[in-house]
């Protein structure tokens, strides 16, 4: 219902990491891992999160697309559509939320799987006393790409992209950054 995806969309106007982080946390308390463990896992998750920002971000003013309110105003003018979320003042492709979200689901996915054995509870300042539900990471990252769309402030195209874009990051900053180490062999 239009009422069910503006409450979709409200939630999502909170910093993705303030969504994100309590679900990190969820995840970690899950499985009981160690300090060392934890700090790894949180550490790759900020990692390539504010990496999937630099790359977003290069990309966004690159491309320097314009956003769903300007399109409509400049194909139906006078049709005084407007977004439900005020429109941010800087390029539209990609978008950073999903570039964002996508590159921490990816962290928890590699370390926890899709769908991690307990049910995710994700709340948001924007919309206190509402939980959101899911099963699985990817519904959290597929609800963000609905979110900016309801929002009016992304064509899907972006948040798709962004997506991608911050899976791609993740699976570098995974393979590249902080490995375990091994101990040393002993003769």
């Amino acid at each position: 219902t239009d009422q069910q995806r503006a409450e979709i969309a409200w939630f999502w106007r909170a910093s993705p990491t303030a969504i994100w982080n309590p679900i990190l946390r969820q995840a970690i308390r899950s499985r009981g891992l160690s300090l060392a463990e934890t700090a790894r896992i949180m550490a790759l998750f900020f990692l390539a999160s504010a990496d999937a920002s630099v790359a977003c971000w290069e990309a966004k003013y690159f491309y320097n697309f314009w956003r769903p309110q300007a399109a409509i105003a400049h194909a139906w003018p006078g049709s005084g559509w407007m977004p439900r979320v005020t429109t941010a003042p800087h390029p539209e492709y990609p978008s950073g939320h999903t570039a964002n979200s996508g590159a921490m689901a990816a962290v928890l996915q590699t370390f926890f799987g899709d769908a991690p054995g307990f049910v995710i509870e994700a709340t948001s300042s924007q919309t206190p006393g509402v939980v959101r539900h899911w099963q699985s990471f990817s519904e959290g990252v597929q609800e963000v790409v609905a979110a900016r769309v309801y929002s009016g402030i992304h064509f899907r195209t972006s948040d798709e992209v962004g997506v991608r874009l911050g899976r791609q990051v993740a699976q570098f900053v995974l393979t590249h950054t902080l490995r375990p180490v091994r101990p040393p062999r002993v003769p």
